[in-house]
C-alpha cells in the first residue's frame, strides 16, 4: 500500500504554488507571456533559461534539461525523495501529513518516531560537544589543537566542531536533565540506539565518545546523524585515532560523504565534486574556498557514494579524487577508479602532492598551488594507462599482463562507445593491434548488430520520421539511447492518437523497460480509444513521481516542431 493517498498528493499540489515555491530559494521570476523566466538554480547560466509554467504547475530549463512538478523541484533542490518532497510541502501548506495505515504504514511510522528520537538524542550530543569546547577551562586544549592545525575560529563554529571530556557519564546526565529524570530509561534507549551511548554486557550505558574532538555528521537538511571523534593526545586506553559513530537507522558510512550538506550547492554549480579522505582536509578545502569538497568517513568510496554524486554532478560533471599519498590512498583511489568505470560517471585523479594530503597542503603552499594541482587531475582511464604501463620497459610479458589490466578495467564501463574509444588509444599507446585486445563478453555477441552504430532521433525533428526513428530505436533493445527513446516515444503518442495506435501495436506498453513510460502510455492508450485527447492530469494520476518531468517536455519544448495532422 502507497505510503500517501493520490487523494492527499493532489492536495498538497494543489495547495502550493510553484512560481511561489521557486522564489522562495532566491531565483528571481519574471513574466514573459503566460510563462515566468528566470536564472537556473542547478546550474551556472548568464542566460535565462528556466521556465516556470503557472498554469500547469510545471518548469522546464533549457539549458541543463531538469523539468517537473513541485515535487520534482523540491526533490532536486532540497535533495531528498519523493515521499520527504511532500512532507515538506504539505508543511510549507499547513496541511497535516496524511499516511495510509496498513503493515507498511505501522512499520514507517515506527521507524519515522525512531528517527526521531535518534535526531533528538544526536541534537543534544551535538550541543554538548559545542558548549564543552566554548567552555574556558574545560575545552582549552581542544581549542588550541584545533587553531594548532590552522582552524579559524570562524571555522570552527560555522562547522559546528566540539569536545568529549574524558568522563564516562558527562553527556548522559546532560541529555537526562534537559528530558528529565522521569524519561531517564527512554533517553538512555534512545542515546545507545543513536550511538552517542553505549552498554556494555553488565547494562551499564556510558558516553560512546571521550577525550576527542568532534566532528558532526550532518544531512542535507543540516541536522546531526552522526559523528566522528579524533584524539589529539597519544593513549594507550584511546583506541583507534578516528572513532565514528555504531551503524545504525540514521549512520551507515558506505552512503554518507562528510561535509555534502556544506558542498551540495557549489557541486551542483560546478558539475564537479572533490572528494578527500578526512574531516580535516574537508574543512580545511572549504575554509580556504575549495567549497566543493567532501569527504568518505573512514571507508573507500562505495558503489552507494558513486550514485549519490552523480545526482549533484550530471549532466557532463565530475569527481576529483584526491586520496592520501600513501599505500592505503593508492589502494583506495585504484578501487574507486573500478567503481566509477562501472557506473559510467567520469572521475579524475590527484597524485603526487608535495605533502600526504589537503590539509597540511593548503596551509604551507596555499589555494593557487592546490587548484594548479586540480587543473592537472588526470582521467582514471589515462591514470589507469599510465599506471599499468610505467614500469614494463620492453619485456613482453610484461606489457602482455599490463594490457590485460588495463582492458579488464576498459571492459568495466556500461559505455560501449566510450570502450570503443578507450580501446583505440590502449592500442595505439601499447602497439598491440586493437582487434587483438580482449573485448567485454557483450560486445563479442553483438558486434555483428553494431556495424553501424544506432542514435537517437536528433532534437528539432518533429516530423513522421523522427516519430518513426524513435520507435525503431526503442524497439531495438540494444540501442544505448533506449531510456530516452522511450520517453520520446510517449510524448509522440501523447500529441497523436495515431502514433499511439501504431506504438501500441508494435511497442505495447509491457515492453517499456521505464516502469513510468509505461504507466504514462497506458493512460495515454486508454484515454485515446475513449475517444478523449489524454490530459496532463491523466498523467500526473497514473505516475505522481515521475509524470512531471515527462509533462514538462511534452509542453514546454524549446525549439521544436510539434508533429501536425498533415505530416
Amino acid at each position: 500500500m502507497a505510503l500517501f493517498s493520490e487523494h492527499f498528493i493532489r492536495r498538497v499540489r494543489d495547495a502550493n504554488d510553484i512560481a511561489q515555491i521557486v522564489e522562495s530559494y532566491n531565483v528571481a521570476l519574471r513574466r514573459t507571456g503566460t510563462n515566468f523566466i528566470g536564472l537556473c538554480p542547478f546550474h551556472n547560466e548568464k542566460t535565462p533559461s528556466f521556465n516556470v509554467n503557472p498554469q500547469l504547475q510545471i518548469f522546464k530549463c533549457f539549458g541543463c534539461g531538469v523539468g517537473g512538478d513541485a515535487f520534482k523541484f523540491i526533490q532536486l533542490i532540497e535533495r531528498v525523495e519523493f515521499p520527504e518532497s511532500i512532507e515538506i510541502l504539505a508543511n510549507r501548506a499547513g496541511i497535516p501529513v496524511e499516511k495510509e495505515e496498513g503493515q507498511e504504514y505501522r512499520r514507517e511510522k515506527s521507524d519515522t518516531d525512531s528517527r526521531e528520537a535518534l535526531l533528538w538524542a544526536n541534537s543534544r550530543a551535538l550541543a554538548y560537544f559545542e558548549r564543552m569546547l566554548a567552555d574556558q577551562a574545560e575545552g582549552r586544549r581542544a581549542r588550541e589543537y584545533l587553531l594548532g592545525r590552522g582552524f579559524t575560529k570562524e571555522t570552527i563554529s560555522t562547522w559546528r566542531l566540539g569536545w568529549a571530556p574524558e568522563r564516562w557519564d558527562g553527556l548522559l546526565e546532560a541529555m537526562v536533565r534537559e528530558a528529565g529524570e522521569h524519561k531517564r530509561d527512554k533517553v538512555l534507549k534512545a542515546g545507545v540506539l543513536a550511538g552517542v551511548l553505549r552498554k556494555n554486557d553488565e547494562g551499564r550505558v556510558y558516553d560512546a565518545f571521550r577525550g576527542r574532538v568532534m566532528f558532526p555528521i550532518l544531512d542535507n537538511r543540516h541536522r546531526p546523524i552522526g559523528f566522528g571523534g579524533r584524539v589529539f593526545e597519544e593513549k594507550p586506553e584511546a583506541g583507534g585515532k578516528y572513532i565514528n559513530t555504531s551503524e545504525g537507522r540514521l549512520f551507515q558510512k558506505r552512503k554518507l560523504l562528510f561535509g555534502l550538506n556544506f558542498a551540495a550547492k557549489e557541486i551542483t554549480l560546478t558539475k564537479t565534486a572533490v572528494v578527500v579522505e578526512g574531516y580535516t582536509d574537508t574543512i580545511m578545502s572549504h575554509q580556504y574556498g575549495i567549497r566543493n569538497t567532501i569527504a568518505t568517513l573512514g571507508t573507500s568510496l562505495t558503489r552507494e557514494h558513486v550514485q549519490l554524486l552523480r545526482r549533484y554532478i550530471q549532466p557532463n560533471g565530475r569527481v576529483i579524487a584526491l586520496f592520501d599519498s600513501d599505500a592505503a590512498g593508492e589502494k583506495a583511489t585504484e578501487r574507486a577508479s573500478e567503481i566509477f568505470m562501472e557506473e559510467d560517471v567520469p572521475l579524475h585523479i590527484v597524485r603526487n602532492l608535495e605533502v600526504k594530503d589537503a590539509g597540511e597542503f593548503l596551509p604551507k603552499y596555499g589555494v593557487d598551488a592546490f587548484k594548479d594541482h586540480m587543473a592537472g587531475a588526470v582521467d582514471s582511464f589515462n591514470f589507469v594507462l599510465q599506471q599499468s604501463m610505467r614500469n614494463c620497459g620492453n619485456d613482453v610479458s610484461s606489457r602482455a599482463a599490463a594490457v590485460a589490466k588495463v582492458m579488464e578495467f576498459v571492459n568495466r564501463s556500461p559505455n560501449r562507445v566510450k570502450r570503443e574509444m578507450m580501446r583505440k588509444e590502449v592500442s595505439a599507446r601499447s602497439g598491440v593491434p586493437e582487434e587483438s585486445l580482449p573485448r567485454k563478453a557483450a560486445d563479442s555477441s553483438k558486434e555483428s548488430r553494431f556495424s553501424k552504430p544506432s542514435t537517437p532521433a536528433r532534437r528539432g525533428l518533429g516530423s513522421k520520421q523522427a516519430a518513426q526513428k524513435a520507435m525503431e530505436l526503442v524497439i531495438d533493445s540494444a540501442s544505448e539511447g533506449r531510456m530516452a527513446c522511450e520517453r520520446r516515444l510517449v510524448r509522440y503518442m501523447f500529441e497523436r492518437k495515431e502514433w499511439s495506435e501504431k506504438a501500441a501495436d508494435r511497442f505495447p506498453p509491457y515492453m517499456f523497460r521505464d516502469n513510468s513510460c509505461s504507466e504514462m502510455a497506458k493512460v495515454i492508450r486508454d484515454a485515446w480509444d475513449k475517444g478523449n485527447r489524454p490530459e496532463p492530469s491523466d498523467l500526473m494520476a497514473a505516475d505522481p513521481e515521475n509524470a512531471g518531468g515527462l509533462i514538462a517536455e511534452l509542453t514546454m519544448r524549446e525549439n521544436e516542431t510539434p508533429l501536425s495532422n498533415e505530416e
